[in-house]
Parts: C-alpha cells; sequence; structure tokens
C-alpha cells in the first residue's frame, strides 16, 4: 500500500506538476540557502517555499512551466532567482515572489501570465524587463517596489493592461514609455511615483483610457502628451502633479471626457482642450494656481459655473466662463488668455505656441495657418516645433489664415 501511494504521488508530479514532492519543500533548501527540483518538474506548488527565510537563490529549471501562487512569498532572505536557458515558464502566480530580496531578475522570454502581486513589496528590486507576450499586468504586481528605477517592456509587447496599483509607491522610477498595445491604464497604476520625470506612449498608442489617480502625486512629472486615442481621462488621473506644468492633447484627440480633479493641483499655465471633449468634471482645475491660458471648446456639455471646474485659479469669477457653461448650444470656443477673453488663438501668443507645440516635425511645416515653425537647431534631438511670427509668414494664404495683415503695397505680412 505504501508503494502504491508514492507512485500515486509521482504520477501526479508528472501530469500536473503541483504537487508538493522531493525538493519542492523549505526542509531540503540546502546550507548554502539554495533549492533544487528534480528532473522533469513541471510546476512549483502553491506556497512550497513560503516565508523560508533560509532560501537565498534558486534556479528555476528549464522545464518548469508554471511557478503557482505563494510560491516563495516571504522568504525575506530570497536575493537570487535565475530561469535556466530555454526556460519554459509562461505563468507567474499570485504573490509568487512577494516580499522577498530580489535586487534583478530576467523573466524568461515566453512568459505569458504575471500575476497580481507578483512582485509586491520587492523592495530590493532595481529593474525588471517585461516580457512580450505578457499581456496583463496584474494589480499590484509592483506595490512598494521602492527601489524599482528601470521599467522597460521588450521589443512587440503584447501588453493590454497595466492593473490597478501596478507601480503604486515605486518611488524610484524616473521614466516609463507605455507599450503602443497598451488599452487601459488601471487605477492608481503610477500612484505616488514621484521621482517619475518622463512619461511617454509609444508611437501608434491605442490606449482608450487613464484610470483614476493613475498618476497622481508623481511630483517629478513636468509634461505629458495624451495619445490620440484617450477617451477618458480619469477622477484625480494628475491630482497633486504638482510639477506638471505642460499637458498637450495629440492631434486628432478623441477625448470625451475629463474627470473630477484630473488636473487638480498641477502647474499647468497653458492648455487647449480638444474639439469633442463633452463633459468636466468638477474641480477638474481647482487649485491649479498657475492657469492662465484655455481654450475650451464648443463641444462642452456640462453646465457647472466656472468657479466649479476651476476654483482657487483666475478664471474661476470669469463673467465670460460663467455664460459659456450657461447654455446647451455654445456658439464658439471659449478663448481665455492671461486670465481675460479674447477673440481668438492669434491674440494669445502663448496659446498660439502651445497649439504647435504638438506637432511633429511633417505637421509642424505643414501647419503654417498657426504660425508653426520647425527649429532643427533646438538641443532636443528631434528639433521643436514653435511659433513664428507674422512677418516671417511670406504668403497672403497663410498671412491672413495666421491671423495677420497682409500688406498688398508691400507684400509682406504683418502683426494686425
Amino acid at each position: 500500500m505504501f508503494i502504491m501511494k508514492k507512485t500515486c504521488v509521482a504520477f501526479l508530479s508528472a501530469a500536473f506538476g503541483a504537487v508538493a514532492v522531493s525538493g519542492q519543500t523549505c526542509a531540503e533548501v540546502d546550507a548554502n540557502g539554495t533549492a533544487f527540483f528534480p528532473v522533469g518538474t513541471k510546476a512549483i506548488a502553491d506556497g512550497a517555499f513560503e516565508y523560508c527565510t533560509s532560501l537565498k537563490s534558486v534556479e528555476i529549471p528549464a522545464s518548469v512551466e508554471i511557478v503557482e501562487d505563494y510560491t516563495f512569498s516571504g522568504a525575506v532572505n530570497l536575493a537570487s532567482v535565475t530561469f535556466a536557458a530555454g526556460s519554459m515558464v509562461q505563468s507567474l502566480g499570485r504573490y509568487a515572489f512577494s516580499y522577498t530580496s530580489i535586487e534583478t531578475i530576467i523573466l524568461p522570454d515566453g512568459l505569458r501570465d504575471l500575476g497580481d502581486n507578483a512582485f509586491r513589496e520587492c523592495k530590493k528590486l532595481k529593474s525588471v524587463e517585461i516580457p512580450a507576450p505578457v499581456k496583463i499586468i496584474g494589480d499590484n504586481t509592483f506595490l512598494s517596489a521602492v527601489n524599482l528605477a528601470s521599467v522597460t517592456f521588450a521589443a512587440g509587447s503584447m501588453v493590454q493592461s497595466l492593473g490597478r496599483y501596478a507601480f503604486m509607491y515605486c518611488e524610484s522610477l524616473k521614466s516609463v514609455e507605455i507599450p503602443a498595445s497598451v488599452e487601459i491604464v488601471g487605477d492608481y497604476a503610477f500612484y505616488f511615483a514621484d521621482s517619475l520625470e518622463t512619461l511617454t506612449f509609444a508611437p501608434g498608442s491605442v490606449v482608450q483610457s487613464l484610470g483614476k489617480r493613475a498618476f497622481g502625486f508623481c511630483d517629478s512629472l513636468k509634461s505629458v502628451e495624451i495619445p490620440a486615442s484617450v477617451e477618458i481621462v480619469g477622477d484625480f488621473t494628475f491630482f497633486k502633479a504638482i510639477n506638471l506644468a505642460s499637458v498637450t492633447f495629440a492631434a486628432g484627440s478623441l477625448i470625451q471626457s475629463l474627470g473630477q480633479y484630473a488636473f487638480s493641483g498641477t502647474s499647468i499655465e497653458t492648455i487647449i482642450l480638444p474639439d469633442g471633449l463633452r463633459d468636466l468634471g468638477g474641480n477638474v482645475f481647482t487649485t491649479s494656481n498657475s492657469l492662465r491660458n484655455i481654450i475650451l471648446p464648443n463641444s462642452i456639455t456640462s453646465k457647472e459655473t466656472g468657479a466649479y471646474y476651476f476654483k482657487d485659479t483666475c478664471v474661476a469669477n470669469l463673467q465670460a466662463l460663467d455664460n459659456f457653461f450657461s447654455v446647451e448650444t455654445k456658439p464658439t470656443n471659449l478663448i481665455v488668455c492671461a486670465c481675460v477673453q479674447v477673440a481668438n488663438i492669434f491674440e494669445c501668443p502663448a496659446l498660439r505656441q502651445h497649439s504647435c507645440s504638438k506637432y511633429d516635425k511633417r505637421n509642424c511645416k505643414k501647419d503654417k495657418g498657426n504660425r508653426c515653425k520647425w527649429n532643427k537647431k533646438n538641443k532636443r534631438k528631434n528639433g521643436k516645433c514653435h511659433s513664428q511670427p507674422c512677418r516671417a509668414l511670406k504668403e497672403k494664404k497663410f498671412c491672413k489664415k495666421g491671423g495677420c495683415k497682409w500688406l498688398r503695397s508691400e507684400f509682406k505680412c504683418k502683426d494686425p
């Protein structure tokens, strides 16, 4: 009978790979703190080394396909994890390496599933590259990985969703490029990533929504371009990103809604809200004290007072703002320059420059009507699109389109 039971265990292990057998318990960790696994191991069992304080290093055999839930969770002295050459690992379960001392890890190229909380509170982890087949970064995956300074996505990344709290409290993270394949940035995804200086979205981005508080309290973030595909900026998305001074919406923006407090407490001075925007959440720009120049499109259907959206800014009590929101059908956009309503963008150099700044080189050169010009000598690698004066417009049609005055007798373009 004993022999039969042992045979059954071996059979189940071979068939399903999730039964704890020899080499999958803390008791079998050697004197050097290393764990070994039987030849042909397919899976490392649930909680096999959970809270195993004697474990210091492990090499996952190439045959392993699944690291189950909680497998190494709480193994606080586990500092080295490697995957054997030719690794077949496809899934890392929930809490798989949470609360460990891993500093670096190279995830297998074939990894597909990255479970919730997989690297939660790995406070010594410094860098990670997400393999291309991974489609979902689970909730809390790198929560409180306070020394995580580098997150990259492999070429051809297929990731579609960044889960809730995925990189929350990643206090050392300085830059991130979100892959073009991402459709959803979850609530609180980068909340309190207060060293994040550079946030970019890869060309061709299809992201549709930026979640609630996704970039809240990102104190080091200074600028962001929101991809054209984004339809919703959630509640508090950039709340208290206190140094965020430049927000642009890519040409062709599909934005429909800006949530409540979405840009509250930022340093935005100039912003052009895209045509097609419908809903403004309450206090969307409240306490953004630097705000002075803004274009509100006539597509907006929100109906509260100016103070409801712009409390503690210089435009909050502007009568023109109250008039704008008081009617359902708005005949024109509302343009505010230096806290005062103006008739068109050409009366406001700050707005005109902001309009040009969203363009790449090709579209900058095309848009002469806004007096846009590409400066290839700019220190930025790709140059910079900026606004040029009326006198630089050499053709009558562009002079007039740019709000300037054409002098027929001199064949010159002058300021109006």
